[in-house]
């Protein structure tokens, strides 16, 4: 009788769904392409932040970053950016970031974080960069 195999069959019909729509993600980024704003948020466990170090590998042609409430200092060395952030006022890090590409993420590291008192955090557990993506012709681009 056939019918005892018929669990495993579906077992694996499972699988092979599972892998084909994973799949499609290796297939191309999802979202919005082509040029814009990469808005970058630190995204922080103690708050209020008075400066940060962060550091992009990748990305496609990353040029200007700008910064409300403080100045930002970067460098790019070939496909890195390493910036500094110092802000006017402690509070949340809100970078926009210019590039070619929206849906060519960089790798992002943050490299260390000071407090309102200009004190390095003792860890940076919980800290990361995280980005939205704003392509040229949608609403919330930077200027």
């Amino acid at each position: 009788m056939v019918r005892p195999y018929l669990p495993a069959v579906r077992i694996v019909s499972a699988c092979l769904l599972l892998v084909a729509s994973s799949a499609c993600d290796l297939l191309g980024p999802s979202g919005p392409s082509g040029p814009g704003w990469l808005h970058a948020d630190l995204e922080s466990p103690n708050g209020q932040e008075g400066s940060a170090v962060f550091e992009l590998v990748g990305g496609q042609d990353l040029s200007t970053v700008s910064l409300d409430g403080g100045d930002v200092f970067y460098e790019q060395d070939g496909s890195t950016i390493r910036m500094v952030v110092v802000m006017d006022t402690p509070g949340p890090i809100h970078l926009e970031i210019r590039t070619e590409d929206v849906a060519r993420l960089p790798a992002a590291a943050v490299v260390q974080v000071a407090d309102g008192e200009n004190r390095l955090r003792s860890s940076l557990d919980g800290y990361r960069l995280s980005f939205t993506k704003v392509p040229d012709g949608s609403e919330g681009g930077a200027p």
